[in-house]
């Protein structure tokens, strides 16, 4: 059973995606072309609550989110490059403590 998997919008699936196609997937995000988010699931933990998801809602900007389990554990922030965003998204897969550190993340709301 994958413990990760990646859904575009543009409906591209890929279970337990290497470095590599994480960075592709990220650089093939495009602002209002179809394929504008996307978003990585942790399928190992009990909740479905666990993802970290983009969306390239400027061509020079990306809307980054994670959740830890629930609303209350729902955060924040931008980036501005592919490969920022990629350092993220490894960071998070990756874990650690500290992993969110070096970009200031707020609470998102619903």
């Amino acid at each position: 059973m994958p413990v990760l998997r990646v859904n575009t919008e543009s409906g591209v699936v890929v279970d337990d995606p290497s470095d590599e196609d994480l960075h592709e997937l990220i650089d093939g995000l495009s602002f209002n072309g179809g394929n504008d988010f996307l978003v990585l699931a942790r399928l190992d933990r009990a909740s479905d609550l666990y993802f970290f998801q983009v969306l390239q809602d400027d061509a020079d900007r990306f809307v980054v989110e994670y959740c830890d389990g629930g609303p209350e554990n729902h955060f924040g922030t931008h980036a501005w490059s592919v490969d920022e965003v990629h350092r993220m998204v490894l960071a998070w897969v990756r874990g650690g403590l500290g992993w969110p550190s070096g970009h200031e993340w707020n609470k998102v709301s619903y």
